[in-house]
């Protein structure tokens, strides 16, 4: 059984990353994990680059996100791999928060000389 408290992080974390959550919440609960595993949702196997995550792109990490919080809340996953899937969203969202800040920044200083412009 999961850890309610992990899977409503896990949850939560998909939600501001962009996941469509009903389209994952009990969709992989027949599931059974035989031979090499599964081939989507691998967020709760690995670590991930946090560089290739930006990379690739949010709308194109969605799809997984979605797959491995439907195995979480299929109770599919054992005790370390929601670590690591919760683990893996949080470097999602920072990552995601550098790249805004970053540009926010960009933009703020773009601004002041905009503005040193005109006045």
């Amino acid at each position: 059984m999961a850890d309610p408290r992990i899977l409503s992080r896990i949850i939560q974390l998909g939600k501001e990353l962009g996941a469509n959550i009903s389209n994952s919440i009990g969709t992989k609960s027949n599931v059974n994990f035989l031979g090499s595993g599964p081939k989507d949702g691998m967020l709760f196997q690995k670590d991930i680059n946090p560089e290739s995550f930006l990379a690739i792109g949010t709308q194109k990490v969605l799809p997984d996100i979605e797959a491995s919080i439907g195995y979480a809340s299929g109770n599919k996953l054992n005790g370390f791999q929601l670590e690591q899937l919760e683990k893996n969203l949080l470097i999602g969202i920072v990552s995601i928060g550098d790249v805004v800040q970053r540009l926010l920044q960009n933009f703020n200083i773009e601004n002041e000389e905009l503005k040193s412009w005109l006045y």
